[in-house]
Parts: C-alpha cells; structure tokens; sequence
C-alpha cells in the first residue's frame, strides 16, 4: 500500500487550521462569556450559550472560506449541519459549566466546558458537516488506483 504524502500534508494542513480557528474561536467565545458575565446581570448559564453562538458563528465563517473552501457543498445544506453541531454543543455546555462551577466557580467553569465542546465541535464537524474529508479517503484512492492498473 502506497502512502500519498501530499494528501497527508494537505490533511494535517486542514487539521492545524481547524485548529487555529478553534482557538480564535473559543478566545471570542471567551471574551464574550467573561464580559456577560462582569458586565451583564444574566445568570452564567445563560450566558453560555450566548458566548458560544458568538464564537461558533465566527468558526463557521472562517472554516467555510479559509479551511474548507475547495470542498464547498451547497451553504443551505452545509448550514444547517454546522447549525445541529451547534446546537449539540450548546446543549451539551451548560450541564459541563454547571458541574465544574458548582466544583469550582463559574470563572473556572467555563474552561473544561470550552475544552469539552470544542473537542466535540471538531468531532462533529469533521466527520458530519466536512466528512468528505477523511485520512482514510487519501489511502482509499491509492488503493482504486492500483487496482485499475
């Protein structure tokens, strides 16, 4: 079995930029969060979600044009995709910060609760939303490959 070395430089390339959006992403995500939460008279729980709209519509934006752009499908469709991925983290975020702010304090809260949805953010986008874009389908066209000839 050949190796398709390009494919796999292109592929850690997306991985790092995904990565790099990530983090821009959850440092607004953040800011927000920390601003509701000094500046704002809204319960921490609440403002979770709100934070997190903010950051993953910035991550939206920037993996559409920047990290996937030659693998474009229809924005309706792919909206809507990243839109359940969302709306999964969202969900999952409140219980997270309630745990660890109930352990901590709502200021330490938000760090596992980021960590955690990001992780499943990537998950999720990954395999659902860009899941045309696998390491595995690099290793699957060298196998066609040889077989046709």
């Amino acid at each position: 079995m050949r190796i398709n070395v390009l494919k796999i430089k292109n592929e850690i390339c997306k991985l790092l930029s995904f990565a790099c959006t990530g983090i821009v992403s959850a440092a607004v995500d953040c800011a927000v969060y920390y601003l509701l939460l000094n500046f704002a008279k809204i319960n921490f729980r609440l403002i979770q979600p709100i934070s997190m709209s903010i950051g993953l519509c910035c991550s939206f934006i920037v993996n559409r044009e920047i990290v996937f752009r030659k693998e474009k499908i229809s924005l309706g469709k792919e909206a809507l995709k990243y839109l359940a991925v969302c709306l999964v983290c969202i969900s999952v975020s409140p219980a997270i910060i309630s745990f660890y702010g109930g352990l901590f304090n709502k200021y330490i809260g938000k760090i596992p609760a980021t960590l955690t949805t990001g992780l499943l953010n990537y998950i999720l986008n990954r395999f659902f939303v860009y899941k045309n874009l696998t390491l595995l389908s690099s290793f699957d066209e060298n196998k066609k490959g040889k077989e046709n000839t």
